[in-house]
């Protein structure tokens, strides 16, 4: 799995349009969504993920846990976002790796929300810009 996140003062997005894959959340084009002192998490699911769900969950939800302390963000935005890795797992495994993670995140406080897999979408993002505003992981 890999993950940029983004400490941003606000983010927003609005759903655009479905992509044509077997596996979509459920979403309606014009469902929008805004947030201020978020970290968003940009997160590619790639192939062996769900086989090692676990040992992802704990790492991930760790470092999320860690993360949203120091720099005080309000909530998460767990946003798939398949551009990070050209090893990407099934449409299917991701929906359920996604779930997992937004799962463990909720387990450890933190408000969570996630934002449709399958979809276009449009975003708005302004990053705050401090030393912690912009990080890479792999898990």
């Amino acid at each position: 799995m890999k993950a940029l996140y983004i400490h941003a003062s606000r983010f927003a997005y609005r759903v655009r349009e479905r992509v044509r894959i077997p596996t979509v959340e459920e979403a309606r084009e014009g469902d929008a969504e805004e947030f201020e002192n978020t970290l968003v998490a940009f997160v590619t699911v790639e192939k062996g993920d769900l086989e090692r769900l676990d040992q992802v969950r704990e790492e991930m939800g760790r470092d999320m846990e860690e993360v949203v302390g120091r720099i005080k963000a309000d909530s998460v935005v767990l946003y798939p976002y398949s551009h990070l890795s050209s090893n990407l797992s099934r449409a299917d495994h991701a929906v359920t790796v996604l779930g997992a993670m937004h799962e463990e995140f909720e387990g450890r406080g933190i408000r969570v929300h996630r934002a449709p897999f399958g979809w276009y979408k449009a975003f708005d993002l302004s990053c705050l810009g401090h030393p912690l505003s912009e990080l890479s992981r792999a898990f």
